[in-house]
């Protein structure tokens, strides 16, 4: 992949408002999966006359795949928060790197003018 294309695409999203929202996703996202659940267990199914059978089973069906999506959607929901707090840890530690090449910088640039003076 172009690394261009890549770092374009990288800046173009509003990270902080991602690393804001994560705990409300996660949330939501469990909320959801749990209505759904709740939703299947309880559920009644109401006879149906002219061609029942079939409408009963692609309605089933639907079902099935509504509640594996909302189970992908739970589990992306779990892995951004995942990620989120990997890219804090990382934002911390760059800060902390940016503070030591500064130190580090101050140090070399005190020593050549000592070594210039002296």
């Amino acid at each position: 992949m172009n690394p261009a294309l890549i770092r374009t695409a990288a800046s173009a999203i509003p990270w902080k408002k991602v690393l804001e929202n994560a705990p409300l996703i996660v949330k939501t996202a469990k909320r959801l999966l749990a209505d759904l659940t709740d939703l299947f267990s309880k559920k009644k199914m109401v006879p149906i006359t002219a061609g029942g059978s079939d409408l009963e089973a692609r309605v089933a069906q639907l079902e099935k795949h509504e509640k594996a999506q909302s189970e992908l959607i739970a589990s992306m929901a779990e892995e951004l928060q995942f990620s989120v707090q990997k890219i804090e840890i990382m934002e911390g530690r760059q800060r902390n790197i940016i503070f030591l090449t500064v130190i580090s910088f101050l140090a070399s640039l005190s020593v050549l003018l000592y070594l210039l003076i002296k």
